[in-house]
């Protein structure tokens, strides 16, 4: 598995997005198929792990990022604190990650307590019942470590869509990361993303070879890491 070290978040994706880019593999996905088409769908995937040293605060966003701080800053909400779990009860959707895991983020808080060089300290996503979803959800686990008085976060997907989600993902688990920190009282660690299927669908292909191009003609013209990002001033407040 292809494993990326990075110092922000940002500069992880981007490495993450390039690999895939040049060593992807193409992989037909029947699942996808439109009906009554003989048109094949595809992704290019590839499976890796990318770990970002000072994730925290999150204050730009690589231009790799597809939507809008409005639609993040509700992402980030929903996922990190909850605001749409009452949908579940409602019966309006599935499941929602943080009303999967609100109750075992208080036990991981405790264990943590107990022992901060515990490896116990685990929340579950997935489901056996999920077998039988459409869509059945892409982040399976995440594990919490302290070490060196830092909170680390490794966060396993199944399968995680590098343009459409990872950005959005990644930043509402690290402003999570940072809540569970706050509340341990101890400084944000790294934040490690572990994905099987690191994907482009693909609509989505040549999206990609544009950015690893961009990004490695920036490169070598030794350009920084902000030079990385897009010219429309797309930035956001760290939150929490």
């Amino acid at each position: 598995m292809n494993s990326f070290i990075a110092v922000t978040l940002a500069e992880a994706i981007a490495l993450a997005l390039v690999e895939l880019s040049d060593n992807g593999e193409i992989v037909e996905t029947p699942d996808w198929q439109r009906p009554g088409s003989d048109e094949k769908r595809y992704r290019k995937e590839l499976p890796l792990t990318y770990t970002a040293l000072e994730p925290y605060p999150v204050e730009t966003i690589s231009f790799a990022f597809t939507d809008t701080p409005e639609a993040l800053n509700r992402y980030i909400a929903e996922l990190a604190f909850g605001s749409n779990d009452h949908l579940v009860a409602e019966g309006k959707r599935p499941y929602e990650y943080h009303e999967r895991i609100a109750e075992q983020l208080e036990w991981v808080a405790d264990e943590l307590r107990r022992n901060p060089l515990s490896t116990r300290a685990v929340a579950v996503i997935r489901r056996p019942g999920d077998l039988q979803m459409p869509e059945p959800p892409c982040l399976t686990s995440l594990t919490f470590q302290i070490r060196s008085g830092k909170l680390k976060m490794f966060a396993d997907f199944r399968s995680n869509d590098a343009f459409n989600a990872a950005a959005e993902n990644d930043i509402a688990l690290v402003t999570l990361q940072a809540d569970m920190a706050r509340k341990l009282g101890v400084a944000v660690g790294n934040f490690t993303k572990i994905a099987k299927s690191f994907h482009v669908y693909d609509r989505d292909v040549g999206r990609l070879t544009e950015f690893a191009t961009r990004y490695k003609r920036d490169k070598n013209a030794g350009l920084d890491a902000e030079d990385f990002y897009d010219g429309t001033g797309l930035k956001m407040t760290a939150i929490g």
